[in-house]
């Protein structure tokens, strides 16, 4: 057991616990003056090596199999001297021989003990650990610590993945999808008749050299606001890049052309009204609809219609014909 006692000491310096509330066993340990100087993240790595690599199975194996040895050997020598003393000691044999059963007993309460308190626990727990699932908190006391332990790296792990995941796709500023994510979403997405609004910020540029990148990226972030609560929580906004937003929306045809008419008109309506330190402030918006495709020519033509907008002097909407 002192290699377990020596990976939980090194597990629970690696996460800050208080010492004086671990079993004595662990508080007794001490680490090597090379273990002791490692970071924690380096103590959480060599505990894990420590408990499941090889050699810790190695030696958890020749334990076992010396166990065996010395029983079966046990049971050699009490046959021996049962036959060299049978005929002058056979009530001594009978007796003899039942304290042999039942020492027999003993050992294989231990070793079944044993199997089911660490061995069992730990066979379970590998094929979970492959998967990489949470494992089952069973068997000895140092076991279920360790258990809890690994359960909760597992967790902080998975939470970090899911956290990396997320930054990877969405803009820091704005919280939207960005084209990373958005390429990655529209692969996932069920793609049936679609309607596609790329939309630019009028005269960004002026109001950063003016204002200063503060107050842009306020005007973005009310924009991003506008569009989110103007559209429905399923349709796919992205922030390409700088003042560029894409809106994919699905199940929309050109039959609707008054109602994205009005919802833009609507997110102008908000926009032109100042909010706090926020400047009012104009999109143009280029819109084409496509029957399930979405492709570069769906792109170019709501590049097209947005040129036209700008053309007219921004502020405003224009539809691909």
């Amino acid at each position: 057991m002192e290699t377990e006692y020596y990976s939980m000491r090194l597990t629970a310096e690696a996460f800050g616990y208080d010492l004086s509330l671990l079993p004595q066993q662990v508080r007794d340990v001490s680490l090597t003056e090379h273990d002791a100087a490692l970071s924690a993240e380096e103590k959480k790595t060599l505990a894990r090596e420590i408990i499941f690599d090889d050699l810790y199975h190695q030696e958890k194996d020749l334990i076992f199999k010396n166990t065996q040895e010395c029983l079966y050997q046990l049971m050699s020598n009490v046959k021996v001297n049962m036959d060299r003393n049978m005929q002058t000691l056979s009530g001594l044999f009978r007796m003899q021989w039942f304290f042999i059963i039942l020492l027999i007993a003993v050992v294989l309460a231990f070793v079944a003990l044993a199997t089911a308190q660490v061995i069992g626990p730990l066979v379970r727990a590998v094929p979970r650990i492959r998967e990489d699932k949470p494992i089952p908190i069973s068997g000895a006391s140092e076991f279920r610590f360790l258990a809890s332990t690994y359960n909760q790296m597992h967790r902080d792990n998975r939470e970090s993945k899911e956290l990396l995941a997320y930054e990877a796709a969405h803009d820091q500023l704005t919280g939207v999808l960005n084209r990373k994510g958005f390429e990655k979403k529209l692969a996932e997405k069920r793609q049936d008749s679609l309607a596609l609004l790329l939309i630019d910020v009028d005269e960004f540029k002026s109001v950063n050299d003016m204002y200063g990148h503060d107050v842009g990226d306020h005007v973005l972030i009310r924009i991003t606001k506008a569009l989110r609560d103007s559209f429905r929580s399923g349709d796919m906004l992205c922030r390409m890049g700088g003042d560029e937003f894409l809106l994919l929306l699905t199940d929309i045809n050109s039959e609707k052309k008054d109602l994205l008419r009005k919802k833009i008109k609507s997110i102008h309506d908000i926009l032109n009204k100042p909010e706090g330190d926020t400047l009012p402030v104009t999109v143009s918006v280029g819109i084409a609809f496509s029957q399930g495709v979405f492709d570069e020519t769906l792109y170019r033509k709501a590049d097209k219609a947005l040129y036209e907008v700008k053309n007219k002097g921004r502020g405003g909407c224009a539809f691909y014909e």
